[in-house]
């Protein structure tokens, strides 16, 4: 079988969530004989493919303009949209343009799912959002988001380089929705070393975050993917007081290496990691602060390591989603 995985054009210049899902299915659709060809121009010939495997709503033009430049009434489409509803965070956070940019895409996110044959979706939270949303009726799966393992390591790079023993880890895309000078502004008075990993996503906030970090505040821009990995395991607390997150893949991978994790309560992390981790609001330093240090007060404890290694792996992702393309080629034939 051929898939086509149309995605946002810089998906490699500027990683996120939606870059670690789709390498990882690439990767693990491969064992059940899928090639899995990523694309980001409309104008690419689809005879060859069997399912076109669309990507991250967030990016609507782009989906949007794909669907309407190519003919894909006789394709089996299937959409794995990486929705969550952003006005409230806009509005909340008076980020005006970017908020009537959000809307005006509406539109275009409703023609996509009206014109998809299928919608992966990772929670009953999204499925239910984009039901109530874009008036969805069409089919649909739910199939959790998998975590990257590290492989074993001694060494800690952290505290070999900076000679930290205990710090707080957050690792994303650093821009104001990631909430970053926050979790800086919280723990300042506390002394606490913080390790910020991720590439630099917005410039000016990156200077308002160095601006006010104390000297125990360290920033990664650039590390391999296995090296973050590793760090997960010498940290004891992973935190993401992001303004939302859905359910944030970060802290499945910290989660999964065993760290104790903090993460904000808008989103779908309460439906995903429920009563075993800490939780805080993006807009109240107190309850950044306390969640964090009651996190850094408690022993780790593989309850939840064990909990994300068992409902949320790649491996059965692909497998599900293999199945789901098998069923939708069939329903596609049935139609005809």
């Amino acid at each position: 079988m051929r898939v086509l995985f149309f995605v946002r054009k810089d998906l490699v210049e500027n990683p996120a969530g939606d870059t670690t899902i789709i390498c990882a299915l690439k990767k693990q659709l491969g064992r059940y004989k899928i090639t899995a060809d990523i694309c980001m121009d409309h104008r690419i010939n689809l005879n060859t493919y069997d399912v076109i495997h669309l990507f991250n709503v967030s990016r609507a033009s782009e989906l949007y303009n794909f669907m309407n430049h190519i003919s894909i009434r006789d394709k089996a489409v299937a959409l794995t949209p990486i929705y969550w509803d952003l006005s409230e965070y806009l509005k909340t956070t008076n980020q005006i343009s970017k908020l009537d940019t959000w809307i005006n895409g509406e539109k275009k996110r409703k023609h996509i799912f009206d014109h998809v044959d299928l919608s992966i979706l990772h929670c009953k939270g999204e499925a239910n959002l984009i039901k109530q949303n874009f008036n969805y009726k069409k089919l649909y799966k739910i199939i959790p988001y998998g975590t990257n393992i590290a492989s074993a390591e001694t060494s800690n790079y952290i505290r070999n380089k900076y000679g930290f023993n205990q710090y707080v880890l957050c690792v994303g895309r650093i821009s104001y929705q990631k909430n970053q000078l926050n979790l800086i502004r919280a723990l300042k008075k506390d002394s606490i070393p913080i390790v910020f990993v991720g590439s630099i996503n917005d410039q000016e906030y990156y200077k308002l975050c160095r601006t006010e970090a104390g000297e125990k505040t360290i920033f990664i821009n650039k590390m391999d993917h296995q090296q973050v990995l590793n760090l997960y395991h010498h940290a004891h607390v992973h935190i993401l007081p992001s303004w939302l997150e859905y359910p944030g893949l970060a802290n499945l991978e910290a989660g999964a290496a065993g760290c104790n994790i903090v993460s904000t309560e808008i989103g779908s992390a309460k439906e995903v990691f429920k009563n075993m981790i800490n939780y805080c609001h993006p807009n109240n330093l107190e309850s950044i602060r306390s969640s964090t240090l009651m996190a850094l007060e408690t022993p780790k404890s593989d309850l939840l390591r064990t909990y994300i290694l068992e409902h949320y792996s790649w491996e059965h992702h692909a497998q599900e989603l293999q199945q789901q393309y098998l069923n939708l080629l069939d329903y596609k034939k049935m139609k005809i």
